[in-house]
This record gives structure tokens, sequence and C-alpha cells, in this order.
């Protein structure tokens, strides 16, 4: 049995908490291991406020917090996701024409009829320059911290960003746990919205009333809006 239900939908949260209680009662069941969440895919909307009850292990996000202090010493910095692998190539060729893939109802509601772009999925290197650097103008940032699961763009990034007095930062930790907590501390944050790792992140912020946006949407992003 899995969990079809929309917290936000009281009757439906309801309705399926007997239907849990009857077939894994807590006397009998006081256990359950999953291979899965037992949730779908991408998660519902109306669940999303659930990340406001997730909290980092305190030693693991004290770590992070080292590595924001000693990158960015109390400035601004823009956190940017970008998926270059080649898996992700194969996926967006794919996916482009689709109103859904993955996590993109994050960004595209259920009821849109908007389908997945080219930018919104695997932006190009010169899409992420120039929202990047809108980014830092509007923000007035002094730091970009990227984190990527193949190309960085560093190289680009530094080129149009440095003779600004902006330093770029990435430094593709071991944990990728680390990029997630670094990218919800910044002060914006624009992700990849078919992206499951970006949703996170997203989440997380939108709990602590920080700003974002995606790849291939303006910065001034808000939930609902094509």
């Amino acid at each position: 049995m899995s969990n079809q239900v929309d917290i936000t939908n009281g009757a439906m949260r309801e309705r399926l908490r007997k239907l849990w209680d009857e077939q894994f009662p807590a006397h009998k069941h006081p256990v359950i291991a999953f291979r899965s969440a037992p949730a779908t895919y991408p998660i519902k909307a109306g669940n999303r406020q659930i990340q406001k009850h997730f909290k980092w292990n305190l030693d693991l996000f004290a770590t992070a917090q080292d590595e924001v202090n000693q990158l960015f010493h109390g400035e601004k910095f823009v956190g940017i996701h970008l998926r270059t692998g080649q898996d992700c190539v194969k996926s967006c060729e794919h996916a482009q024409g689709s109103s859904s893939f993955m996590a993109s109802p994050q960004c595209l509601p259920a009821s849109s009829e908007v389908e997945i772009w080219e930018e919104m999925c695997y932006p190009s290197v010169e899409h992420v320059v120039s929202l990047t650097a809108a980014a830092v103008e509007q923000y007035g940032a002094k730091h970009v911290y990227i984190a990527t699961d193949k190309l960085s763009y560093s190289r680009e990034l530094m080129e149009e960003l440095e003779p600004r007095g902006v330093k770029v930062h990435h430094l593709d930790p071991h944990l990728p746990q680390m990029d997630l907590m670094i990218l919800g501390q910044a002060d914006f944050f624009i992700g990849n919205c078919v992206s499951s790792f970006t949703a996170f992140v997203k989440r997380e912020r939108d709990a602590n009333d920080r700003p974002s946006t995606f790849w291939g949407f303006p910065l001034s992003f808000s939930d609902g809006q094509v």
C-alpha cells in the first residue's frame, strides 16, 4: 500500500490513516522497513510543507557552517545547482515536449499545459552565466557557490564575475549533503526544475522563506506562475 495522500486534504488523510492502522497496527508492526519511500514521486504539492519538520544532523550541519564561514566571511552569496552529466543530456532530450518529467511539478503545476523546454532542463552555459550574473547584481552578492554532478562552468562564471569583484566557489564535496546544506543557506538560489536534488533545496528554502528560482525562469519566480 502506498501513500497517495495530500496532507492538505483532511478527509483523504484520515481515510488513509485508518487503512494503515488496519493493515499495520502498531502493536503488531512497531517497526516497518521499506525499500523506498511509501509515497508518490515527485512529492505532491500539498506535502512540501513537511520539509519544515526536517532537521540536519548537528555535527554535519556544523561542518557545513564552517565551510560557509570560511568561504563567504559573512558576505552574501548566490548558490546554483547544475545538472550537466551525460545522463541529464539524454533525459532532457527525452523530456522536451512533455508537460511533466521527474521533479518538474515544482515549477510547472500539474494543471499546466506548458511543455518542458531546453533551458529549463539543460540550460546553456550562456544562460547559466547570464542568470547567475543577474542574481548577483540584484542581491548584491560577493560570492557564487556551485553544486554540480559534472561540469561546473567555473571558468565561464569567473570570466564574467571576477572583474566585478565576485568570487566563484566549487567544492565538489565527498558528501552531497554538504552541497544541500550550503545551498539551503544562500541568499539566493537557482536550481534545475526537473532535479530532485534541487527540489530538496527548494523545499528547505521555502520553509525558511528564502528566495529561489529555476533555470529558464525569471529571478522573480513564484509558484504557479506558468
